[in-house]
């Protein structure tokens, strides 16, 4: 019986802790790359293309023109769809659909001396208390993309540098 209480308590002290952080959060990393902008973007804006070179990216299925869900290998589904692009420098992505987090991928691209950089912003709002601490606590707040950054660099044959 103590046991149930204890169990009980833990999730009680999670949603507690998770309603005092902040709903919203922002991360941003950049990652150098020797390849041409224009060369980055064209694999970044061809959504149907990324299950090929993404790690955890199971299948993607296209729903219009600038809508799709994106199926993971561990089950979990996103439906994301690209509501600004300015190529070669911009695009932006909205996670849309999902009751737990919304928010934006943001990449942008610029120029640099021997290829370009590689700025992926994410912004997301989380409701959920319980989902709030674990993005806080558990999961590493920049992991996903971190990830995504790494699997670019990995695309491409270089060893990633994120900043």
């Amino acid at each position: 019986m103590i046991w149930v209480f204890a169990v009980i308590s833990i999730i009680v002290a999670i949603f507690i802790a998770g309603s005092l952080l902040p709903k919203e959060i922002v991360v941003s990393r950049t990652l150098q790359l020797k390849k041409d902008q224009n060369q980055v973007w064209k694999l970044i804006s061809d959504f149907p293309s990324q299950v090929s070179w993404r790690t955890r990216l199971k299948k993607v299925e296209k729903l219009d023109e600038n809508k799709w869900i994106e199926i993971y290998k561990s089950g979990w589904k996103f439906v994301l769809e690209t509501i600004e692009s300015k190529p070669p420098e911009l695009l932006v992505r909205e996670l849309t659909g999902n009751r737990y987090i919304k928010g934006t991928w943001m990449l942008q691209l610029a120029k640099s001396i021997d290829g370009c950089w590689l700025t992926l912003t994410e912004k997301a709002v989380i409701e959920n208390p319980f989902f709030r601490f674990l993005a806080r606590y558990v999961i590493k707040r920049a992991s996903h993309i971190e990830e995504y950054l790494r699997d670019v660099a990995r695309f491409f044959g270089e060893t990633p540098i994120i900043e």
